[in-house]
This record gives C-alpha cells, sequence and structure tokens, in this order.
C-alpha cells in the first residue's frame, strides 16, 4: 500500500491498523475541502526500518473511511527529521550524520530560503527580492467571461471599446488576469454609463443662427452698451443641499452616497460619503458640514434642499 507524503498534514492518518493499537481518548475530526468531516476512531504505531525514530514521529491515527494514507512530513520534521524532494523522488533521512550534512550546506547553493513559523508551523520564504510587487484588493467570483468582462468594465470607469483595446495592446493593463482583446470585443457590455460618460455634443438653441444684416450692428450695439447684467441679490447664510444616486459600487467603508453641501458665504463645496440615502445619514452628514463651518466662524441660516423627501 502507498501513501502520500503531505507538507500540510498535522498528523499520519491510515486506513487500517498496523501495529499496536490503541484507543484515543476523543476522536480526531478531519475537515475535508467540500466540508465534510472523517473521524479517527484508533491510534497505531507505523512500523518503519528505523529505530532512531522516537514514538511521537510514528503515531498515527486510524480513519476508517479514508480512501489512502497520509503521512505527515512536519511530523517527521518536528523530531529531528529532515525530508529532501526531488523532481522524481522523496526521501526522509533521520541522523546526526544528515544533520551535519544539511548545516554544511552552502548557503549560496540554495536561491530559496526560509524560516518555520511557530505560530502556524508552515515555512516561509520572503519575497522582497522581487522587482516588482503585486497585491489583491478584492476578490470576486465570476463563473463566466462576460461576467468577469463586465466587472473589469466596471473597474476601469466604463471606457470605450477602441479605449480600452487600446489600453490592452499598449500594455498598461497586464495586472488584470486573462484579459484580452479578443475577449473584450467579444463580450464587450453595452452599458449606459458608457454612453453617459462619452457625450460631448453641444446643447442646441444656446446660440442664434440668424443673420442680421450690417446697418443693424450699431443699433444693437449701442443698446447693450446701456442696459446692466442682472445680478441675484446675495442672502447671507444661505447653504445648499443635495445627495448623490446611488453608486453601482459600494466603497471599502461601505458608502453607496455622497451628500453635495455648497456654502454661499465661503464658496465652499462639501462632499460627505453616506452608507444610504436615508434621513438619518443625510443628518448625519450635515451636521459634519455645520459643525465645520461654526467653528469656522460661518453660521448659516437658510438650507435650501432639492425637491425630494427621504421614506426611511
Amino acid at each position: 500500500m502507498y501513501a502520500l507524503l503531505d507538507t500540510g498534514c498535522l498528523s499520519h492518518f491510515v486506513t487500517s491498523a498496523i501495529d499496536s493499537i490503541s484507543s484515543p481518548t476523543s476522536p480526531t475530526l478531519i475537515t475535508q475541502p467540500d466540508g465534510s468531516q472523517l473521524v479517527s476512531t484508533q491510534t497505531t504505531t507505523i512500523p518503519l526500518p528505523t529505530k532512531s525514530l522516537t514514538v511521537s514521529s510514528t503515531t498515527a491515527h486510524i480513519v476508517p473511511t479514508l480512501t489512502q494514507p497520509l503521512l505527515s512530513i512536519r511530523q517527521f520534521c518536528d523530531a529531528g527529521s529532515v525530508a529532501v524532494f526531488t523532481k522524481d523522488s522523496a526521501h526522509i533521512l533521520h541522523g546526526r550524520r544528515s544533520t551535519h550534512r544539511l548545516q554544511s550546506m552552502p548557503t549560496d547553493a540554495a536561491f530559496i530560503t526560509g524560516d518555520r513559523d511557530s505560530h502556524d508551523t508552515l515555512w516561509h520564504t520572503p519575497l522582497h527580492h522581487l522587482t516588482e510587487q503585486q497585491t489583491c484588493h478584492t476578490l470576486r467570483y465570476s463563473s463566466t467571461i462576460s461576467q468577469r468582462i463586465s466587472y473589469y468594465h466596471a473597474c476601469l470607469g466604463s471606457p470605450t471599446l477602441s479605449t480600452w483595446c487600446e489600453a490592452i495592446d499598449a500594455g498598461h493593463l497586464t495586472t488584470f488576469p486573462a484579459l484580452t482583446t479578443s475577449q473584450v470585443r467579444k463580450y464587450f457590455p453595452n452599458t449606459i454609463a458608457t454612453y453617459m460618460g462619452h457625450l460631448d455634443q453641444d446643447r442646441q438653441q444656446q446660440y442664434s443662427t440668424k443673420v442680421y444684416p450690417d446697418s443693424s450692428r450699431d443699433l444693437y450695439l449701442g443698446i447693450a452698451d446701456s442696459l446692466e447684467a442682472p445680478t441675484i441679490p446675495h442672502r447671507p447664510g444661505t447653504i445648499y443641499s443635495d445627495p448623490t444616486g446611488r453608486f453601482i459600487t459600494t466603497s471599502s467603508q461601505g458608502n453607496t452616497y455622497i451628500l453635495i453641501v455648497f456654502d454661499t458665504d465661503s464658496n465652499y463645496i462639501f462632499a460627505e460619503p453616506m452608507p444610504s440615502c436615508s434621513a438619518h445619514q443625510i443628518l448625519k452628514a450635515y451636521d459634519k458640514c455645520h459643525c465645520l463651518l461654526v467653528s469656522r466662524g460661518i453660521t448659516p441660516h437658510v438650507h435650501v434642499l432639492d425637491n425630494e423627501v427621504s421614506t426611511l
């Protein structure tokens, strides 16, 4: 019977009794990747050809429902053994000669070295020697290529197809996994945000297109010189506020709205994030703006709202 050598396994697990058997004080639970659990029934000692190993390094748990035995490399290493893995084989060594040979190995021959953590009992190696470090800020599950392309499109601000493909071909989006121009052209999402963000047409009926004769030009200039530009009287202590619409993606702080507040006296615009558009959250964001104005010597007297009332 063959057994698997597992570096992440905490203890030895076998399928049947091999040597001396003793009932454990409490069964050991093994959680599988699918969430199910296996339960050990007894303990045993693995018979090995060497007598120099301790009892703790050869003690194993018997799991009747296990399909294949698992031998823990960590349990051997904790007993002072040396594990060597090559392309075609694996070797577990024990004894003074093996330990001295490992200590005398030149350090410049190893291109990766690491130490074992006492908390998780795993071996760690630093990666500070890499020239480029990448970080992952979010994980999302996408079952299809179309969903993944749509998620990338929203993260980039809903660019147009031509702009997106030019950026990919130029090598600016190498940190996006499995992103190619062929997939973008095939699964490009025609979202409203793309069209709304690239409307660059001028409003109509803003300028007169009527042609006037040259003789009337002096008359219009004379009338314009005698007119005064209308001005709106400024009301001291007036502020205006209006919350934005809901954003597509929730921020890392859990906010989905922004309250915009404008103070006419200081000519300052506030932008306070809010997790929701309820009356409580709007009042909370407004209090921050009001307290800041009061601390600067500005006291608002008139608050102009939009034509909406929160129902929450």
